[in-house]
């Protein structure tokens, strides 16, 4: 006998392609390296995604999530020694490109 599976509705609730400016970096400290990827885009409250290769996380992150200790430590996994130099960078890298976010 055949067990047929019901299948569920799907609702999309936007399908948007945008060109996403991105940069990779590769930041070097006394001990560690670390390289991440920004992708700044127009969606998502104006925040940015950055990606840890190291750690194979991917967060959403705008500037004042910078000083947020916790995500580093616990998300990216960077050490407290690297922390202030890791955050300094970041306060360059995640000004707003886009003035006009689309909002939620």
């Amino acid at each position: 006998m055949e067990v047929r599976k019901e299948l569920r509705s799907l609702d999309i609730l936007f399908d948007e392609l945008e060109q996403l400016t991105a940069r990779h970096v590769c930041l070097v400290t006394e001990t560690n390296r670390y390289d991440f990827s920004v992708h700044y885009s127009q969606f998502f409250c104006g925040k940015s995604m950055i990606t840890c290769l190291q750690s194979g996380t991917m967060l959403l992150m705008s500037y004042e999530d910078i000083f947020n200790d916790n995500v580093w430590v616990t998300k990216f996994k960077i050490p407290n020694e690297d922390l202030e130099l890791i955050k300094e960078f970041f306060k360059s890298a995640l000004t707003p490109l886009y003035s006009d976010s689309l909002q939620y």
